[in-house]
């Protein structure tokens, strides 16, 4: 949280990175980042419950997709 204790909205969050992305010419989202982070973490050896709690999925099967 910041000084005043409120935390960042996900979407200011997204719009920034968005922003950065399109200044610095990429073609590479936000969700993007949110998966290859999803790949790397399973790749090294955590378990898909706790990848998937981490990320705020609804269900298991939705980290399966990875």
């Amino acid at each position: 949280p910041f000084k005043n204790g409120k935390g960042v909205k996900k979407g200011a969050v997204n719009r920034a990175v968005s922003n950065a992305f399109i200044r610095a010419g990429s073609v590479v989202s936000s969700h993007d980042l949110r998966h290859i982070a999803a790949c790397l973490l399973l790749e090294k050896g955590m378990d898909i419950t706790v990848m998937s709690a981490l990320l705020g999925h609804s269900s298991i099967k939705v980290a399966m997709d990875f």
